[in-house]
C-alpha cells in the first residue's frame, strides 16, 4: 500500500514539473504567467497528494475507521449480557418445569402404591405417605 502511495504522488508531481519546464522552454513566459496558468492544476495537485496521504497508512491525518467504537463495543457487550439473563432464565424454568413434573410423577406413583398396597407394612406405607 505504501509503494501506491508514493506512486501517487511522485508520477503526478513529475509530470507537472516536466510540464512546467516544457512550457517555459517553448513559450519563454514569465514566472508569473506561468503560475498564473499553472495554477489550477498545481492546486488540485495538492488536493490529490493530500488526500492520497490521508487514505494511506500511517498518513499525518489517520482516518477513524471506527468512530463510536466504544459506544458501540458498550452496546455489544449489554447485548451480550441480555442474551446470557435470558438463557439462564430459560434453564431456570426448563428446570422449574422438569421438577415439577418429577413431583408429580412421583407423587401419582406413591398414590398407586399406597392403593395397591392396602393395610400391609406400615413402614412403608408411612414412606409413601410422606413422599405423597
Amino acid at each position: 500500500m505504501a509503494g501506491f502511495l508514493v506512486a501517487a504522488i511522485v508520477i503526478p508531481s513529475v509530470y507537472m514539473a516536466i510540464g512546467l519546464v516544457v512550457v517555459e522552454l517553448s513559450n519563454h513566459w514569465s514566472l508569473i504567467t506561468l503560475i498564473n496558468n499553472f495554477l489550477p492544476s498545481i492546486v488540485v495537485l495538492a488536493l490529490a497528494i493530500m488526500l492520497a496521504m490521508r487514505s494511506g497508512p500511517g498518513g499525518p491525518w489517520p482516518r477513524r475507521r471506527h468512530s463510536g467504537c466504544g459506544w458501540r463495543t458498550r452496546n455489544v457487550k449489554a447485548e451480550a449480557a441480555r442474551r446470557v439473563a435470558e438463557e439462564r432464565l430459560r434453564i431456570a424454568r426448563d428446570r422449574a418445569r422438569h421438577v415439577a413434573q418429577q413431583h408429580g410423577h412421583d407423587h401419582g406413583q406413591a398414590g398407586s402404591a399406597l392403593h395397591v398396597l392396602g393395610d400391609r407394612d406400615e413402614k412403608i406405607r408411612a414412606a409413601l405417605t410422606a413422599i405423597r
